[in-house]
């Protein structure tokens, strides 16, 4: 078993261990970590980030108070830190640190909220890729989020092209 097989099995037993998360949310944290990745790579994030950016994505929704922050790699808890903040205060957007955590909670919040969009809810059907991308145009306020929003565009384009072709 290799080092990234490894962490892959520490990620999920910690996934497990540290949430109450059924499996539909299991799910979305797994759809959400990879496209996080792919919007990372999309900006020319460099590979070490984009897997710190991958285990933030997999905990954005775990209880942060039940994994002590030195388990986690420093840049993961950056990443989290600065995702739970936009979360607790959304208004604080311009006065997040900048730099890499600000645009990690940028792609986090963005792919989080496009995966709610585009999937099923108990209290609504799911939208369209389009009308999802549009509310998120929306509500892109702050040039780090257009940013983001730019690069999953141009990502997500490419692997909804891939999806289309394989399944022709």
């Amino acid at each position: 078993m290799g080092h990234e097989d490894t962490v892959d099995v520490a990620v999920e037993c910690l996934l497990i261990a540290a949430s109450d998360h059924n499996h539909e949310e299991q799910q979305h944290c797994r759809r959400v970590e990879m496209l996080c990745a792919m919007t990372a790579k999309a900006m020319g994030w460099e590979t070490g980030d984009v897997e710190a950016l991958r285990l933030a994505a997999l905990l954005h929704h775990t209880d942060r108070s039940r994994i002590p922050e030195s388990a986690l790699a420093l840049n993961v808890a950056e990443f989290l830190r600065e995702f739970n903040q936009r979360v607790a205060d959304p208004t604080t957007r311009d006065q997040m640190s900048g730099g890499r955590p600000a645009e990690a909670a940028s792609i986090i919040a963005l792919v989080d909220a496009f995966d709610r969009l585009v999937s099923n809810q108990r209290y609504r059907p799911s939208l369209s890729d389009s009308a999802a991308i549009e509310i998120l145009q929306h509500d892109a306020e702050t040039p780090v989020d257009i940013a983001v929003l730019e690069a999953f565009r141009r990502a997500y384009a490419g692997k909804h092209q891939v999806r289309q072709a394989k399944a022709a």
